[in-house]
C-alpha cells in the first residue's frame, strides 16, 4: 500500500486535532515522495544526455604481475638514492596522492601528518591521483599528458618509445596501456626519483635506456622475490629477454587493481537503487549536470572528457621554475595555456587539496571557484596551512599581465560568467562530490 492509499484508509478515523495533524504529516510525506520521483526523473534524463555509466570492478588481476608491483610500489630500490618510493607521493591512506599542494621529491620526509620539504625541491604540480587509471579509456598521463597511447603508438618524452616503429622495441612490445609508460617517468626526475646530478651513478647517467636499465639490474639482483614473480608472469621469456617494461608493467597491474573506485553511492545510483544518494546528493546532482555544468567536462563512465582545460585556477608564485603553461608546454599549441588534464571525479573527497597546484583546500571551495572564476582567479590567497610543508611559502602569481592572459584562455566561455549558484545549492553540489562519489571499497 502506497502512501496515497494509507491516506484514504485512514480519513475516515482522522476527527480530532491529532488526527488532522497526522494527516498533516502523511500529506508532507507524499509530497517528499513526490519531489524524489520527480528529481529521479530529472537525472535519468542527464545520465542518458551525459552517457553517465557506472564503473564495474576489473578483475583480470595477473596475481604474479600484481604481488610484484605491489612490492616495487613501496621500495625505494627504484630511486637513485633509495630515499624515496612510488607511494610517498601517492600513498593510498591520502587517496593515493601526498595531501599537498605541491608535491616534494626525493629529499623531502614524512613527519607525523605531512610530507616536509627537508633537501628535497619543491615539483611545480600536485600529485594526480591513481584511481581508476587501468581502464582503457585512460590513454593520456600527468597532468599535461605528455605520455600518451594513440593508434599512431606512443608518445612520451622519450623519442625511442614512440611511434608504430620505435626504436626501443624490445621494451615497448609489452606495454598495452599508457599507464606502463608512464610509471617510468619518474624514476628518471632529478626531482622526483632519481637524484641530483652527482649524488648517484643513476643521476648521473645521461642515457635514459642506460638508466632504465641500471634500475632494472638493480631490481634483479637485490630483489629477487620481485624478478622471481616476473618470472612466473612470463613463464615463456628467458631470463636475459627480462628488461625495465616488467617493471613497468608489475607497477602498472598494482595500481590497475589496488585502485578501484567503483562502489560509490553514485554508481549504485546508476545502477537502479534510488536509495544510494540522500535528497540532497541528488540535488547536488542535478546541479552538476545542470546549472553548475560540471557534465560539460565531467561526463561519460568516468566523469572526464579526458581533455585539457584551463578553467582559472589561481597560479602560484613559484621562483624555482618557470610559469606553468600546461599542456601549451607539450603540445606548442598556445589555445592550449594553461590547460591541463580533466580529471575523473570518484574519491575525490580523498584527495584534497585541488587543482593541478593543489590551491584549493576542499571540495566547497573547488565549488566556489566555479561559480565566480574570474573573482577567484584575481582575488585567491593561499590559506596559512598550505605553508607547512616547506621552507618558503608559496604565494599567489601577482601579475595581472598574466591573470588577463589565463582568463582569455580559459576554455568554457560560460565560466568566464559566475554561475549564481545560491549558498544552498554550493552546500547541495558539495554533498555530490563528497558523499555521492567516495567508494565504499
Amino acid at each position: 500500500m502506497n502512501l496515497k492509499e494509507l491516506l484514504a484508509a485512514l480519513a475516515p478515523y482522522m476527527k480530532s486535532k491529532v488526527s488532522f495533524f497526522v494527516l498533516v504529516f502523511f500529506n508532507l510525506a507524499l509530497a517528499n515522495e513526490a519531489n524524489e520521483a520527480s528529481i529521479d526523473e530529472e537525472l535519468d534524463f542527464y545520465i542518458q544526455r551525459f552517457k553517465l555509466k557506472p564503473v564495474e570492478r576489473l578483475k583480470d588481476k595477473n596475481r604474479p604481475l600484481y604481488k610484484a608491483g605491489k612490492i616495487l610500489f613501496s621500495d625505494t630500490v627504484l630511486s637513485g638514492n633509495r630515499n624515496i618510493s612510488c607511494k610517498d607521493c601517492h600513498h593510498p591512506a591520502k587517496g593515493t596522492s601526498d595531501n599537498i599542494a605541491l608535491s616534494l621529491g626525493e629529499g623531502a620526509f614524512d613527519s607525523s601528518h605531512d610530507r616536509r620539504q627537508g633537501s628535497g625541491l619543491v615539483i611545480r604540480r600536485h600529485s594526480p591521483v591513481l584511481y581508476n587509471l587501468g581502464h582503457k579509456e585512460f590513454k593520456r598521463m600527468f597532468w599535461d599528458g605528455r605520455v600518451s597511447l594513440t593508434p599512431q603508438g606512443l608518445k612520451t618524452p622519450e623519442e625511442r618509445f614512440n611511434g608504430k616503429n620505435p626504436q626501443a622495441s624490445h621494451i615497448v612490445k609489452f606495454f598495452d596501456h599508457a599507464l606502463q609508460a608512464q610509471v617510468l617517468f619518474p624514476l628518471l626526475s632529478h626531482e622526483e626519483m632519481r637524484g641530483a646530478p652527482g649524488s648517484n651513478a643513476l643521476a648521473n647517467e645521461a642515457d635514459n635506456l642506460k638508466a632504465w636499465q641500471m634500475i632494472f639490474a638493480r631490481v634483479r639482483k637485490e630483489r629477487r622475490e620481485v624478478f622471481n614473480l616476473l618470472t612466473k608472469a612470463y613463464p615463456d621469456l628467458r631470463e636475459e629477454e627480462f628488461n625495465i617494461a616488467h617493471i613497468a608493467t608489475a607497477l602498472a597491474e598494482f595500481i590497475k587493481h589496488e585502485f578501484q573506485a567503483w562502489q560509490t553511492p553514485y554508481d549504485q545510483y546508476l545502477r537502479g537503487d534510488r536509495s544510494a544518494l540522500d535528497s540532497q546528493a541528488k540535488r547536488g546532482f542535478k546541479l552538476f549536470a545542470g546549472k553548475a555544468r560540471c557534465a560539460n567536462c565531467h561526463f561519460g563512465k568516468h566523469l572526464t572528457n579526458h581533455a585539457f582545460m584551463n578553467i582559472g585556477a589561481p597560479p602560484l608564485k613559484d621562483s624555482d621554475h618557470l610559469l606553468d603553461r600546461g599542456r601549451e608546454e607539450t603540445s606548442g599549441r598556445t589555445r592550449l595555456a594553461f590547460a591541463f588534464k580533466t580529471p575523473g571525479l570518484r574519491n575525490a573527497s580523498k584527495s584534497a587539496p585541488y587543482m593541478h597546484n593543489g590551491v584549493f583546500s576542499d571540495l566547497e571551495k573547488v565549488v566556489r571557484h566555479y561559480n565566480n572564476v574570474k573573482d577567484s582567479l584575481y582575488r585567491y590567497w593561499p590559506e596559512e596551512d598550505v605553508h607547512a610543508p616547506y621552507k618558503k611559502r608559496l604565494e599567489r602569481l601577482d601579475d595581472d599581465e598574466i591573470h588577463k592572459e589565463m582568463y582569455s584562455f580559459v576554455f568554457q566561455p560560460f565560466l568566464k560568467k559566475p554561475l549564481g549558484l545560491t549558498e544552498q545549492e554550493i552546500q547541495d553540489l558539495t554533498r555530490f562530490l563528497e558523499l555521492g562519489l567516495t567508494s565504499r571499497h
